[in-house]
């Protein structure tokens, strides 16, 4: 698999999502296009892959999404290799998926890119943020209704002390950045001084016009 860079979120960017801040330091490796099919681009591919429903495993396509976890994973692990002083002070930590844990359709997917960004890095990883309440994934609720990042935090609580100086949240898809600006508060409440950045998969992108040529 091609070695990829992480890009920033900047003034060239932000815009797109709506909750982001200047204060928020965010990183993407693709773009992902929303209502475009994996054979779009790259950046599709393995978001449609890696967000395959837990519901359908056992069928022929759910291997998809465990080859996307692996290719993720290996992405991650390649940039954290590159920042081991920044890696060994730091918590990498997944954004709670949609459902709590109870839940039969629990996604693990993002605990599970973690675990293979980090091997063979000198790192902490942890299950920092817990979701007290399952809800409706963003991408299925009607627009206009999705959760702002205050009803977000609401509904996650720290599971640990906030020990590490940096806090890398690790999610598949930055979108309006709500659920970034929920977990960036709650661990800036309980340690003011930590350097939360958030690394995604991919950030979404609305199609263009020109996207029919």
């Amino acid at each position: 698999m091609k070695e990829l860079r992480l890009l920033a979120i900047d003034d060239s960017n932000r815009g797109h999502h709506p909750f982001l801040q200047e204060k928020h330091e965010c990183y993407f490796f693709y773009d992902y296009t929303a209502g475009k099919k994996a054979a779009h681009s790259n950046g599709n591919q393995l978001i449609l892959n890696i967000k395959k429903p837990v519901s359908e495993k056992g069928l022929p396509h759910y291997k998809y999404k465990d080859e996307a976890i692996n290719d993720a994973g290996a992405m991650l692990n390649a940039v954290f290799k590159k920042a081991p002083k920044i890696l060994k002070s730091a918590v990498v930590v997944p954004v709670p998926p949609s459902k709590i844990r109870s839940d039969s359709n629990y996604d693990d997917r993002m605990w599970r890119v973690i675990n293979l960004a980090c091997k063979e890095v000198e790192t902490e990883k942890l299950e920092l943020i817990e979701q007290l309440q399952t809800y409706a994934s963003s991408h299925k609720q009607p627009s206009g209704t999705r959760m702002r990042p205050d009803q977000l935090r609401d509904n996650y609580k720290l599971s640990h002390p906030v020990t590490q100086r940096t806090v890398i949240l690790v999610d598949d898809v930055l979108t309006t950045g709500a659920h970034f600006v929920a977990c960036h508060d709650l661990i800036k409440d309980a340690q003011p001084e930590a350097r939360v950045i958030g690394s995604f998969l991919a950030r979404r992108v609305l199609p263009s016009d020109f996207d029919e040529f």
